[in-house]
């Protein structure tokens, strides 16, 4: 896949889930597509492509409305770890199923900015 995003969340209340690290994530996958995505181009342009934060000033994005969409179509469900350190482990780990699609001009985008954000470490397109 050329593209993947996790969505990375920790349970605030304790008491909710024992004393375990309570993280979840969600990943989306992306196939590569003539067509852009249309989510991704309400932000895209705006992505910093020098060190850096770049403010957001677009439409007001709904992530959780999207999720919960996206959530719908089903998922696959396992427990593993975070993939960066501290590789932080007994994570509940979401895949949705349903994929979304990336065009050739939004990875170029992604990869040049990450490029030069990340300068000195091997470029391993992680946001």
């Amino acid at each position: 896949f050329p593209l993947e995003a996790h969505f990375v969340h920790q349970l605030d209340d304790k008491a909710l889930h024992g004393g375990y690290h309570r993280l979840a994530v969600i990943g989306l996958l992306y196939d590569l597509s003539t067509e852009c995505n249309k989510v991704l181009d309400k932000f895209w342009d705006v992505f910093p492509k020098a060190k850096g934060v770049a403010p957001y000033a677009g439409d007001a994005l709904n992530l959780n409305a999207k999720l919960n969409d996206e959530l719908k179509s089903g998922y696959y469900h396992w427990y593993g770890s975070l993939t960066t350190p501290p590789c932080t482990e007994g994570v509940s780990w979401n895949l949705l199923k349903r994929r979304q699609k990336v065009c050739q001009q939004q990875l170029d985008h992604i990869k040049t900015a990450l490029g030069t954000t990340q300068k000195g470490i091997n470029f391993n397109n992680r946001v």
